[in-house]
């Protein structure tokens, strides 16, 4: 099995965060841990980081995922 997984999108409104969701799901029920990288920093916070962190318990510090 693959250790890890990357999913990149085109722009913005393309229906990524839906598929980071599925993929989620899909691998915290196949798998003991989980994590998140987050290559492009914005301005404010990550709200779909912290849906991700809250939904899947996720251990990591926000700081660890940029």
């Amino acid at each position: 099995m693959a250790r890890s997984v990357y999913v990149t999108g085109i722009d913005r409104g393309d229906g990524r965060q839906v598929v980071e969701l599925g993929v989620m799901e899909l691998l915290t029920r196949q798998v003991d841990r989980v994590g998140v990288f987050r290559p492009l920093v914005h301005d404010g916070p990550d709200r779909l980081y912290e849906l991700l962190r809250a939904r899947y318990r996720l251990s990591q510090s926000p700081a660890s995922v940029y």
